[in-house]
């Protein structure tokens, strides 16, 4: 052996040795990183049985009546499922593209690192993976990752790892797929397969075609850029990445996997907090289960959370009146929306809409001066248009934004059927069900109600003079069409919504009286002291209006709103059911059937007519329209037996309004939401039984004219007395008329 080839050995054998000792250098200080990170010295690691009793926070469910998911209370919008609710398909994608060797490792794949070390970190290939196994991948959802500075990544795969062979220790592969499947991010604070399924496509786990859930599973890689509503083609092509990576692991043939690539993507996406069928709902279902849970809790020593053990709720909405009044509204309101901005675009209405804008940013320290155009985001009352614009010009599209709200109770028990709150809840979030607006002739029925309670005969005829209140700064009331003269009969006054007799009837029937049947029939506001009370000038919010006009549907009872049929604990028992319990009555049966009968006439003769001509609707109904000053609040409340619908349309601020009835008064900008809803249910099949007839001894009651036109001496002594009777002059001389008249019927 040469000397060469003797130094050539030695530096080779010190070579081998130093390689050797730098390996185990390495391998002990890997030993030791792992033995730090599983002691705890960069945070706690869950111990086996932390592990072993892992609960995931569950979304509470929220269910119409014939169980339609409608909403749900979380701080984690998830709903865990059992393994046997995940189908095939969805397991074979995510095991394909996620970790095709998840049933050979045990929680750590070395050979997968291995490729990952050399492709990704040695040459460089970005598409070789991350490396972590889907039991890893589960660790990292249920504990998340800390940052420890440049050692971040380090310790928290090592973490992983621990984690991962922990938890194969104790799961089986079933059980490990089933927490992950519940508990795998999909962007949109949403976790879990069962409430991606529902906001994607509007459906369950369970039901996820092969296609959809390739979509899912493709999320996962990033799903911000893979997100199906935002970036469409991006998952689209993900998504195909996953069907072929089926094909590659035998999970799928070649052929169904290109008839599906060749799909279009389809979302049904739900977001059900605020583009559900009863967002508007949500809020008031809430805090009614709290109230209920609250009341349970103490009396059963229990505690609760609605936001994450995952109780059930089952509500008293019905999904076909819920979407008739959704449709009704989405048809129409757009409509008249672009009427009202065609108004507000001419002069003398565009200079008031201007100075309203300008009077509400002068608030806000707003100036002309630094106003400037920008982009920004429009809402026409039915989408979202971006437009340039100044802050002014924005306000100003604002305040013309027409609102309304549609709700319907059943006015026998009190539930709730259906709560439409307003047309877009994500761009209009406050309720104009529990609004509070000018309610105009929709509080004559009260009167009305509290006349006859009274024993006044609804052939009681009331005088249509023109008068002047004096004690009430000289008031002047008008009907709305500014007739006057001859009289009306109570049927024929309220049918045709007439103020002037209806403040006759106030006289007639007197303040206390009315005061009282206001209070009884649940309005929480006072009731002013004054004559324009009776015209409506006073506020109240359709739920309130729906509750009044229930006693008139029943029979008379006081009815309390509820939403919620039953709540089921996350184990199963039913903790709370609603019991229907008899209201209190407010209003004699004859009271309420007369009234019903009155209402009914105004459908069918009177300012509700359009609902019959116009609509087509043939049901039994009663309703009463009701307009505000100035058209600045139109409603319309009608019902039936079993149902009863209020609706009101108006701006957020009375000044801006319709210029003219013809567009913005009760019966053509409430009315028709009503007649548009009525109409989709009687398309469906809807048939309530027909309102309380009068009996025979009532009858004759009503055999009177709705009008009678004035005499020649009325006309003469009208003229004369014009504009010098005060409010007792009135008052005498309407008592004088009725004790004539009930003389001459004594002696016919």
């Amino acid at each position: 052996m040469t000397a060469k080839k003797s130094t050539r050995k030695r530096w080779l054998k010190r070579l081998l040795r130093l390689s050797l000792w730098a390996a185990g250098v390495i391998l002990s200080l890997g030993l030791l990183f792992i033995g730090l990170v599983n002691w705890g010295v960069f945070g706690s690691i869950p111990s086996k049985q932390t592990l072993r009793d892992i609960q995931q926070q569950n979304a509470t469910r929220i269910y119409a009546q014939e169980g339609t998911l409608i909403g749900k209370l979380f701080v984690e919008n998830r709903t865990s499922l059992e393994f046997e609710d995940f189908p095939p398909h969805l397991i074979d994608a995510l095991i394909a593209t996620e970790d095709a060797r998840f049933y050979d490792h045990s929680g750590v794949d070395t050979r997968s690192l291995l490729r990952v070390f050399i492709r990704t970190i040695m040459l460089g290939d970005e598409s070789a993976g991350g490396g972590s196994t889907l039991t890893q991948q589960l660790a990292k959802n249920l504990y998340g990752r800390k940052q420890h500075g440049w050692l971040t990544l380090p310790v928290n795969k090592t973490k992983e790892a621990i984690v991962a062979r922990r938890l194969e220790n104790l799961y089986t592969k079933e059980e490990i797929l089933t927490l992950y499947l519940n508990t795998v991010p999909f962007g949109e604070e949403v976790f879990g397969v069962e409430a991606a399924a529902q906001r994607y496509f509007n459906t369950t786990a369970t039901q996820l075609a092969i296609e959809e859930a390739a979509v899912l599973v493709g999320m996962l890689k990033a799903n911000t850029y893979f997100h199906p509503k935002r970036h469409p083609e991006r998952s689209k092509q993900r998504r195909n990445v996953v069907l072929q990576q089926m094909v590659r692991y035998d999970y799928l043939d070649q052929s169904t996997s290109d008839s599906l690539q060749h799909l279009p993507l389809v979302l049904d996406y739900a977001n059900l907090e605020s583009q559900g069928p009863a967002p508007y709902a949500l809020p008031h279902i809430e805090r009614e289960a709290k109230r209920i849970l609250d009341e349970w809790s103490r009396t059963h020593d229990a505690t609760y959370d609605l936001n994450t053990e995952g109780w059930i709720i089952h509500t008293t909405l019905q999904p076909d009146r819920q979407q008739a009044m959704v449709e009704a509204m989405q048809d129409f309101l757009p409509k008249r929306q672009a009427q009202l901005w065609a108004q507000y675009q001419k002069e003398p209405y565009k200079r008031q809409l201007y100075d309203l804008a300008r009077k509400q940013l002068a608030s806000t320290g707003w100036t002309a001066e630094q106003d400037s155009a920008k982009p920004r985001l429009l809402f026409d009352g039915e989408s979202v248009q971006l437009d340039t614009l100044t802050q002014l010009d924005s306000m100003a599209r604002a305040l013309c934004v027409l609102q309304a709200g549609m709700v319907m109770l059943d006015p026998n028990t009190g539930a709730v059927r259906a709560w439409v709150g307003g047309i877009d809840h994500a761009l209009q979030p406050y309720d104009q069900v529990v609004a509070k607006r000018t309610l105009a002739s929709t509080i004559k029925p009260v009167l009305y109600a509290a006349a006859l309670e009274q024993g006044v005969d609804p052939c009681l005829r009331l005088d249509n003079d023109p008068i002047v209140l004096e004690d009430y700064e000289q008031w002047r009331p008008k009907n709305y069409d500014a007739t006057f003269g001859g009289s009306y009969s109570m049927r024929g006054a309220l049918a045709n919504s007439k103020n002037l007799p209806t403040i006759q009837l106030l006289f007639h029937t007197g303040f206390a009286a009315f005061d009282r049947m206001w209070a009884q029939m649940g309005f929480s506001v006072d009731l002013p002291g004054t004559p324009a009370a009776a015209l409506g000038a006073v506020e109240g919010s359709a739920l309130e209006v729906a509750v009044a006009y229930a006693a008139f549907a029943n029979g008379g009872q006081q009815v309390t709103p509820y939403l919620i049929d039953s709540i089921i604990s996350p184990t199963g028992e039913v903790v709370y059911r609603h019991k229907v319990t008899t209201g209190k009555p407010i209003l004699s049966p004859r009271t309420a059937r007369q009234m019903t009968q009155l209402l009914a006439y105004a459908v069918n003769q009177g300012t509700g007519s359009a609902l019959r001509s116009r609509y087509g609707v043939s049901l039994p109904l009663a309703g009463k329209t009701g307009t505000a000053q100035n058209n600045s609040d139109a409603w319309f409340t009608s019902f039936t037996t079993d149902a009863v619908l209020v609706t009101r349309v108006g701006a957020a601020y009375p000044e801006v309004h319709f210029a003219s009835g013809s567009l913005g008064s009760g019966s053509t900008l409430a009315l028709p939401l009503a007649g548009k809803a009525w109409k989709i249910l009687q398309r469906n099949g809807y048939s309530p039984s027909n309102l309380p007839l009068l009996k025979e001894s009532e009858v004759a009651l009503f055999h009177c004219p709705d009008y009678q036109p004035p005499s020649r001496l009325d006309n003469w002594l009208d003229w004369f007395k014009r504009d010098k009777t005060t409010v007792e002059k009135e008052k005498r001389r309407a008592e004088r008329r009725e004790k004539w008249r009930q003389f001459w019927r004594s002696i016919k």
